[in-house]
């Protein structure tokens, strides 16, 4: 769902734990919660604004998106504001998942990496908000990107965005720029291995259906809990299968498990039949 203050509301009357949102940088350092730097993937109806990077953040408040096009994008320090207002925020389960997104889009699908001023102007804003740090997980496809959130937060929680399942080669996040641990790479043992040691993230974000015995056996060596996400995602009933092997499979390795989805009250649903203990 499009990242809205009213969206978020709708994930915790429908029973999310926690939300995950896309962190993007605007033209006057301003950190806003949009999924791509190109407005154009947002937005039905024209708008002279080209990028985020290049607007400021209270031009972005004329793009209606979400549903009806009646939302806003809105920025992190007006979302953390909101979250302190949920019943969700003083449940041990609370959350909220931020992907690192300094991408900048020179043109359709070609990315170049953004500024470094966005690693501090993210931690300006969540340390100026007060926001408990320890409510927050920063992912990123980009081993590069933890390692630099670190050095701005070295409290911080980290999550690693493994790729889609195996199929294809593994892609450079930013093609020709020479950037390096900035790639898109699947779930395998060897790969974990990889990013624990550079990174060191507390939790991996692979596709559900990437975790098997292995990969399971080898986050549990490494201490770190699992959030997983689902490409094209169905309504849970569809993918009934898939979610039940997951959750055996976490429990069998007893690996702390959430899943991102946009069908939160039947995923719940779907869980609560399997009669299968979460840890």
């Amino acid at each position: 769902a499009e990242s809205t203050i009213e969206s978020f509301r709708q994930a915790f009357n429908d029973g999310a734990d926690f939300i995950e949102v896309d962190a993007q940088e605007s033209a006057d350092h301003q950190i806003v919660l949009t999924h791509a730097d190109n407005l154009s993937h947002h937005v039905c109806i024209p708008t002279n604004l080209n990028t985020v990077g290049q607007t400021n953040a209270c031009d972005l408040k004329s793009v209606l998106v979400g549903a009806s096009r009646k939302g806003q994008i809105p920025t992190l320090t007006e979302t953390l504001d909101f979250l302190r207002t949920t019943d969700a925020f003083n449940r041990a389960s609370f959350c909220l998942n931020i992907e690192l997104k300094n991408i900048r889009e020179i043109e359709k699908d070609k990315f170049k990496l953004g500024p470094d001023s966005y690693y501090d102007s993210l931690a300006r804003t969540i340390e100026d908000n007060k926001f408990p740090i320890d409510k927050i997980v920063f992912s990123s496809f980009a081993a590069r990107d933890l390692v630099k959130l670190k050095d701005c937060m070295p409290q911080a929680r980290t999550g690693f965005l493994f790729w889609e399942c195996e199929g294809g080669p593994e892609l450079d996040i930013y093609p020709d720029e020479n950037v390096a641990d900035a790639r898109y790479i699947y779930f395998t043992p060897e790969n974990i291995d990889y990013v624990c040691k550079l990174a060191m993230p507390d939790f991996l974000h692979p596709e559900l259906i990437a975790l098997n015995d292995k990969t399971a056996a080898c986050t549990a060596r490494h201490g770190a809990g699992i959030i997983s996400w689902v490409w094209k995602e169905k309504p849970p009933s569809e993918d009934e299968k898939m979610i039940a092997e997951g959750v055996k499979i976490s429990a069998r390795h007893n690996l702390p498990l959430a899943i991102i989805t946009d069908y939160v009250p039947l995923l719940k649903n779907t869980i609560g039949k399997l009669q299968i203990p979460l840890i």
